[in-house]
């Protein structure tokens, strides 16, 4: 058990020593969210600037920009191409190496992609944070079981996006794989999760719909424990626990089908 652990957390640190050597593109990240965040700032602004009572869905002006920043917070942490790896790897018969390897495949990725968000999570999430609060206020936890919640949640956003994308990576098994498919789901993912608006601002149908989709969990659950809005353990803890299990048991299943895929097909 020891020696497997060690395995995973060398996953860990080979994730965390990538982003060293991608020193260019944490650059253009601490240039380029800066500018969003500044951009929907405005954008916010203008928004609730005639608007009656100050209030859009229960958020205030204050509160709408502080779910912002959160959420492209979380977004910088988040940010991984395990798709693009996994999709590229199954495209190219690499993954026939990754398979003989006495280790969980998923899990592996799933490992290296923590190191390489942890990276981020001093090069460009700190940075971002200590510099936006000068600016921006934001709500935050004032219990510890708020705090508790919060980082539950997150963990649970990040185990969901990573589970999302490895599945899409698993496609090449199936179908063509290119960017236009990462791409695609990318905008779903960053619609469906609330990145771009909170999720409570779409009509009632709409968000009603989206309850029954585990995207809400990456970006608009943790924001909203973050602002207060949310403190239902049932939704920020069981729901989203659940659609982790559900999440690595389909793509257990569809990492042994497109095994079983390669091997008939000769690879």
């Amino acid at each position: 058990m020891g020696i497997t652990i060690r395995l995973y957390l060398d996953f860990v640190r080979i994730g965390l020593m990538e982003g060293l050597a991608f020193r260019l593109r944490n650059l253009l990240a601490l240039i380029s969210y800066p500018v969003i965040i500044l951009a929907n700032y405005h954008l916010y602004r203008a928004v609730y600037a005639n608007r009656p009572g100050g209030t859009i869905e229960n958020h205030s002006v204050e509160e709408a920009i502080g779910y912002m920043l959160l959420v492209w917070t979380l977004r910088s942490i988040f940010q991984t191409r395990i798709d693009a790896s996994v999709g590229e790897r199954v495209r190219s018969g690499d993954v026939a190496i990754d398979l003989i390897r006495p280790i969980s495949y998923p899990l592996a990725q799933m490992s290296h992609s923590l190191g390489a968000s942890l990276h981020r999570g001093f090069t460009v999430t700190l940075p971002l944070l200590v510099l936006a609060v000068f600016f921006i206020p934001v709500s935050v936890p004032q219990t510890v079981s708020g705090w508790l919640l919060l980082f539950a949640s997150v963990g649970f956003g990040f185990c969901i996006m990573v589970l999302t994308k490895f599945l899409v990576g698993m496609l090449a098994f199936y179908m063509e794989f290119n960017e236009n498919l990462r791409f695609t789901f990318e905008m779903i993912q960053r619609v469906l999760g609330g990145l771009m608006i909170p999720l409570s601002f779409l009509p009632e149908t709409v968000f009603h719909i989206l309850q029954y989709l585990p995207f809400q969990y990456i970006y608009f659950v943790p924001a909203e424990v973050c602002l207060g809005k949310v403190a239902d353990p049932v939704t920020v803890l069981l729901i989203p626990a659940a659609w982790v299990l559900g999440l690595a048991g389909v793509a257990r299943w569809t990492m042994g089908s497109g095994v079983r895929r390669l091997s008939i097909q000769g690879g």
